[in-house]
């Protein structure tokens, strides 16, 4: 998951998403994720960034980032409005992102190597790590999980199911109702 603000300034990346990515935070925040995409994806991407701030949520699109150190990463993004404490007024983008491909000139040490696939079925403590705290954030988070084209769930640091998707449900078989608040060795024993 990621934060922009208002100008598509990322101002958190967590560190669920640089784990998967490979990508760490200090290479991203800061910085306007537009300029991080390839210049022939940006066509794509600003549309979805507009309509996110003015209050919509865009759902699947495809980015691949350009990152200084010659790295490629091909995200799959869910963009909603992230709101003020109070929900009135929009304040930025929250982005969720699956991580589709990671790919580097050369290994990297503690990143997804070369030519990997870096899949984030299961988002570990995505909702309330990385300031994600207050409830309306965490609402809108559920919403991208719940509205993503693969499986997804998101377990607290307690092991406990938070949010459960549609497509996991028909993955597994068991309803979100049967899940939320389970333990995860409860929720998918293996």
């Amino acid at each position: 998951m990621f934060k922009a603000d208002m100008a598509g300034v990322i101002i958190d990346w967590n560190t669920q998403l640089a784990r998967v990515s490979g990508v760490p935070a200090g290479e991203v925040v800061g910085r306007p994720l537009i300029e991080l995409v390839r210049p022939d994806g940006r066509e794509a991407v600003v549309p979805c960034l507009a309509k996110a701030l003015q209050g919509q949520m865009s759902r699947d699109v495809s980015v691949s980032l350009m990152l200084d150190r010659g790295w490629q990463v091909t995200l799959l993004l869910g963009l909603s409005p992230r709101y003020d404490g109070g929900g009135e007024r929009i304040v930025g983008v929250l982005g969720l992102a699956q991580v589709l491909t990671a790919v580097s000139p050369a290994p990297v040490l503690g990143a997804a190597g070369a030519g990997t696939s870096a899949h984030a079925g299961v988002a570990s403590d995505a909702v309330g790590h990385h300031g994600v705290s207050d409830t309306l954030e965490a609402h809108e988070l559920r919403e991208l999980i719940d509205a993503a084209a693969v499986p997804l769930m998101s377990v607290d640091t307690r092991g406990r199911v938070e949010a459960y998707n549609k497509r996991m449900a028909t993955l597994s078989g068991a309803a979100a109702t049967e899940v939320i608040d389970a333990t995860l060795w409860k929720a998918a024993p293996l």
